[in-house]
């Protein structure tokens, strides 16, 4: 990890700082396991959008940099979450649907393949 990541998160901000390092920092050591587990989900969700007929261009998956999470939890530091649980988006999915009618169908897989 940087060494100036304290000050990158808010290093005055007392608790609230401390915590947001400590997040990054446990965020850090367990990347790898977060993004395996987005292209593992990635592959997934495409398998099953495929397994039902339906045309797509891509399915794309993207897990949240430790940098980003640092921006992120820099830009609002009085508003910190309460955990890493509560903070959006630190893995992601998006499929790209040839047809816009698709995505109702696309809804329905997820729904039943996951608690959404």
């Amino acid at each position: 990890m940087p060494g100036d990541l304290y000050s990158c998160i808010g290093g005055d901000q007392g608790m609230e700082g401390i915590r947001a390092e400590e997040w990054v920092r446990s965020y850090f050591q367990r990347f790898s396991l977060y993004d395996e587990f987005t292209q593992r989900i990635r592959n997934l969700v495409e398998d099953l959008v495929q397994s039902e007929g339906i045309l797509f261009h891509t399915v794309e998956g993207r897990t949240k940099t430790p940098g980003e999470l640092t921006r992120y939890l820099s830009m609002s530091p009085g508003d910190a979450p309460a955990s890493l649980d509560e903070i959006p988006a630190l893995a992601t999915v998006r499929i790209l649907l040839l047809f816009p009618e698709d995505a109702i169908r696309v809804e329905q897989i997820l729904q039943k393949e996951f608690l959404v």
